[in-house]
């Protein structure tokens, strides 16, 4: 146990005396957190996530319950905002 704890008190004293690293060590995640809400555009303001209206053809030729439930699921009101269904009887059409 104690040569672990010498090994990391030396590791320590190395990183707080190299200045270039220790400046990478704190500003690259800050960094990285910047990035990437710039490019999912989370710091717009918008709570919208950027998926809305997806275009979905429901193509249900079972017509019983499996089918019918999986069809009631993607006309639902919880995913309204996400997904804009439309249904359909041919399967080539909809391709």
């Amino acid at each position: 146990m104690l040569k672990t704890f010498l090994i990391g008190i030396k590791d320590l004293r190395l990183a707080f005396r190299d200045r270039a690293a220790l400046i990478l060590m704190l500003a690259a995640p800050f960094v990285l957190t910047l990035g990437l809400g710039l490019v999912t555009g989370r710091f717009s303001g918008n709570n919208n996530s950027g998926l809305s209206d997806i275009p979905v053809i429901i193509v249900n030729l079972d017509n019983e319950q499996l089918g019918n439930a999986l069809a009631d699921v993607f006309t639902s009101a919880e995913l309204a905002d996400l997904m804009e269904p439309s249904a359909s009887s041919d399967p080539e059409a909809a391709r």
